[in-house]
């Protein structure tokens, strides 16, 4: 024992009933000292005692008051007799009692000492292992939220949890270009623009620019490879605190015109391209044709930006001209790291005033563009995060319902144990020991369906990579790593210790005189424990009609995405990406001589009704650039809004099934030798002649900048209109669009459409051998038909339905499941009670009604509930729902309905069992 040691000499402990007079006035009657405060000290020691004594085990509390009140009045007459006891010794004596605070704790600890809890365990293994069905049921049950959860948390943890690869994300900030007309906020920077930014600004330490495209590596053994390649200033990776994993980043030095031409490879790049060969540092690449030297190798799993494979300098390319880029070209992305003191709303209004400046000092580029600010987080995450706490949430609500059904579960096994636990409380095992064992079961069951679950989540999560990896960042990288191994563990300890808890507090209840009378809990406890399971049962539902409302919402959302017009004809199309190499096309004559060659060849294959080429499909939201209209511009000068920019060679309309609705289409005459000709959308007229929409815009002419010289016109008629295309997304408006012949708007990267009759992907291998005639070095990329690009704009969506879906089918099953436990054990318990009924001349068809109606009052119950607590958390969807209300009537209504019609099936099969109960066998004595 710790603290104070009983004395063994003689002085023996007083008898138990003299220990009432070792505090107070009996103490100070019986030992007088020279201090009456000593006496005082003394009481209050012993005071002490008797509190500490409510920590002990209440078997052992009686002993252990009495060895410590033994112990003070043999250390108080030691002092006595020697003369020692003043205030300071009784001080002494009654710090000491401190020392029976964790003594008194420690008798718990005795009690549960490695041998009792061994043996312990052993008996629930085996009390487990006797029931393999109970075992197996709960163990899935558990699984299914378990899994669910771990595999949601692993997504979770991965895309927003983990750490960034940038250093002090929190100051990093982009800053966005947009159009003061229509509001869109996605326009980007162009280079002068940056320059001005970086000079003007005073809220940053740095700004960096960067653009992503795609690119060739040739130059080595390997195959050409198509990249993604990121031009970034040098001044990036200083920026966002990032250091080469071999080698050295790009110098500010080779950022210029004239700069060696350096590239940096990725890690993933330099394992599958280059066996991750550290020799490859200093070896020469060609890069788009261009040899550059590779100086260094990226830290793993760093793609930033967007998932950029290699990074060459953006200032070398943009300016080895000599000349400088246009400040019109705003296809170009910057960031900046605020200075320590500086808010994002104070960085907000600087960014504000440099635009505004600009606007004044160029109107032909910027009087109709603002600037702002957004963290780079959210940048990255910002569209994502939502998802994912959605998520998140709904399989929190699937593992609530498995919870309850465990429970459930743990209730009834506990119903058919009566026996055993009553003979165990006879013999001796107090409650403690009853729940303990209850809840050591409980948490057993639960580390196995926690094992069964983290199975499931290394299928479920590769299965989520592979649906919706590229569409959610750093996706790829998910894995059941040990954060989500300590996850899985945590929940799984939870599950079976506190939803083991409740079973274990009500069945610990045994009435051992009523059990000897023969009144078990067929009897009495059935009563006892049916509200609770009823309660169980009820939170299931409403939990379940939550989750299954929000998947009804998004599921009907995206039907009606889906059923969207996309103004294009998508069915039989083959698109195939496109991308020559600068170096090898570097005059725009050579450019269009290629597409022109090759969508002839590809015109006349079998089966291909036509093919041409475009810079934007109809599915790429592509780019905007700005235009003027000379005299007849309704807009004030400068002021007008952007529009997409569409290079297309002839025949492109017909091969994507766009309407033609005024004039003509381009023809192979709407040369760069000719006068320039443009093709325009309804949305692009509608906004032209918004006050006179009766207006032929036919014929109308427009400015638009020439990038390759003077030989390419910069003036174009209006030759046609065609219907809108939603290539911003179907859930978006359509936006104004312009479309230029491509042999006067030359494009390196284009993609060919062909439509073809049957099959397109059927004309793939004889695609890719025209292609390798003209240029064997230039590889096909992203090979898809327009329908499955299609698909693919509203993957997310579609995703996020689907997923959510699959969550509201396991509450739904795991719901029925619970109502059909609960009206089944009611059924056993209430034999006696049946049989009455049936030998007394009830119907068949009225016990039948009894247990429907009572089965019938929990799901309403539940629905009431649940209905409530989806009206309130469904306004969480409101950015995510899409033609309809986030309270939509029907959905609820629908919703509600098929919960019901579940509860009914569950209940149906017990309530059938009922009417067959032999009132002669429930009327038994042995019942």
């Amino acid at each position: 024992m710790t603290g104070f040691v009983t004395r063994q000499d003689g002085m023996g402990a007083p008898p138990p009933e003299h220990e009432p007079q070792l505090t107070g006035a009996g103490v100070a009657a019986s030992h007088r000292g020279p201090s009456g405060s000593a006496e005082l000290i003394y009481a209050a020691a012993t005071r002490a005692v008797r509190l500490a004594a409510w920590l002990a085990r209440p078997q052992r509390r009686q002993e252990w008051r009495e060895e410590w009140l033994a112990e003070l009045w043999h250390r108080r007459a030691a002092l006595s007799s020697m003369s020692a006891w003043n205030a300071n010794t009784a001080i002494a004596l009654l710090l000491r009692t401190l020392g029976t605070l964790p003594h008194a704790a420690s008798t718990w600890t005795r009690s549960w000492s490695f041998d009792a809890m061994l043996q312990e365990l052993r008996y629930s293994v085996r009390s487990l292992i006797k029931r393999p069905a109970f075992t197996l049921i709960a163990a899935l049950t558990l699984a299914i939220g378990i899994g669910a959860n771990t595999t949601i948390f692993s997504v979770v943890n991965t895309v927003l949890l983990r750490p960034l690869t940038l250093h002090d994300p929190a100051g990093l900030m982009m800053i966005w270009g947009r159009d003061a007309t229509t509001g869109a906020g996605a326009a980007w920077a162009s280079f002068p623009d940056y320059l001005d930014f970086l000079e003007r600004n005073e809220s940053f330490e740095d700004i960096a620019l960067w653009r992503s495209l795609g690119g060739h590596l040739t130059g080595d053994a390997a195959e050409p490879q198509r990249v993604k390649i990121g031009y970034v200033t040098a001044n990036l990776f200083e920026l966002i605190g990032v250091e080469a994993k071999r080698g050295r980043v790009i110098l500010l030095a080779e950022d210029v015109a004239d700069g060696e031409p350096v590239v940096m490879l990725g890690s993933a790049i330099w394992r599958s391209r280059y066996g991750s060969d550290p020799g490859v540092v200093g070896a020469q690449i060609r890069v788009d044709g261009v040899p550059h030297t590779v100086v260094g190798v990226m830290p793993d799993g760093f793609r930033f930006p967007e998932d950029v494979e290699i990074w060459v300098s953006l200032t070398r390319q943009l300016t080895s001209d000599g000349e400088s880029p246009s400040r019109g070209m705003h296809g170009m992305r910057m960031m900046g790291r605020l200075r320590g003191e500086i808010t994002e709303e104070l960085a907000q209004q600087d960014v504000s005033s440099i635009a505004g400046q600009l606007a004044v000092e160029y109107p032909r580029f910027n009087s109709d563009r603002d600037a702002w600010v957004m963290p780079v987080y959210t940048y990255l995450f910002g569209e994502v995060r939502p998802v994912l706490l959605l998520l998140f949430g709904a399989v929190g609500f699937v593992l609530l319902i498995a919870c309850a059904n465990f429970a459930n579960l743990l209730l009834v096994r506990g119903a058919d144990r009566d026996q055993e636990l009553s003979i165990r409380a006879a013999i001796g095992a107090g409650r403690g020991r009853l729940i303990r064992q209850l809840v050591l079961e409980s948490t057993i069951l639960a580390l196995v369906g926690g094992a069964a679950g983290a199975l499931l989540s290394v299928v479920a999560l590769r299965a989520i990579v592979a649906a919706a990896g590229s569409d959610v960042p750093r996706l790829i990288e998910a894995r059941v790593d040990l954060t989500t191994l300590a996850f899985l563990l945590m929940i799984s300890l939870l599950t079976g210790g506190l939803f083991g808890l409740l079973p274990a507090l009500k069945l610990s209840r045994v009435d051992v005189a009523d059990r000897l009378r023969g009144q078990g809990r067929a009897s009495t406890g059935a009563a006892r424990t049916r509200r609770l399971r009823t309660l169980l049962v009820v939170a299931e539902v409403a939990l379940a009609l939550v989750l299954v409302v929000g998947a009804g919402l998004l599921v009907n959302s995206f039907w009606r995405v889906a059923s969207v017009e996309p103004g294009y004809a998508s069915e039989g199309v083959l698109t195939v990406d496109l991308g020559l190499p600068l170096p090898r096309y570097p005059e725009p004559s050579a450019v269009v001589e290629f597409y022109e060659r090759l969508t002839e060849r590809v015109r006349g294959l079998p089966g291909v009704a036509v093919a041409s080429a475009a810079y934007s499909h109809p599915v790429n939201p592509g780019w905007t650039t700005s235009f003027e209209l000379g005299d007849r511009d309704p807009f004030p000068p400068g002021a007008g809004p952007e529009a997409n920019f569409r290079p297309v060679t002839p025949g492109y309309f017909e091969s994507v099934g766009i309407e033609l609705t005024r004039g003509r289409t381009f023809t192979p005459a709407d040369g760069s030798s000719g006068s320039g000709a443009v093709i325009i959308n309804e949305a692009f007229a509608n906004a032209l002649f918004r006050d006179a929409p009766n207006t032929d815009p036919i014929g109308v002419a427009l400015w638009h900048e020439s990038w390759f010289g003077d030989e390419y016109p910069s003036e174009f008629e209006i030759v046609g209109v065609v219907a809108d295309v939603k290539f911003r997304g179907l859930e978006r408006g359509s936006a104004i669009a312009m479309y230029f012949p491509h042999s006067q708007k030359p494009m390196q990267e284009m993609t060919l459409v062909a439509r073809v009759a049957g099959d397109p992907m059927a004309i793939v291998p004889a695609v890719r051998d025209i292609v390798g005639e003209l240029d064997p070095e230039l590889p096909l990329e992203r090979i898809s038909t327009l329908q499955g690009l299609l698909d693919d704009s509203v993957g997310p969506r579609r995703f996020l339905a689907q997923l959510l879906g699959i969550f509201a089918l396991a509450a739904l099953g795991l719901t029925a499941i619970g109502i059909y436990g609960v009206m089944a054990y009611s059924v056993v318990c209430r034999t006696h009670e049946i049989g009455v009924r049936l030998a007394l001349g009830a119907e068949p068809a009225s016990v039948r009604g009894l247990v429907l109606r009572q089965g019938l009052a929990t799901a309403l119950s539940g629905v009431a509930i649940g209905l409530a607590g989806a009206l309130y958390l469904a306004r969480f969807l409101d950015s995510l729902v899409f033609g309809i209300s986030s309270s939509d009537p029907l959905t609820l209504v629908v919703v509600s309905s098929l919960l019901l019609s579940v509860a009914m099936l569950a209940v149906w099969v017990p309530a059938r069992r009922a009417t067959r109960v032999d009132p002669m066998l429930s009327l038994r004595p042995d019942r």
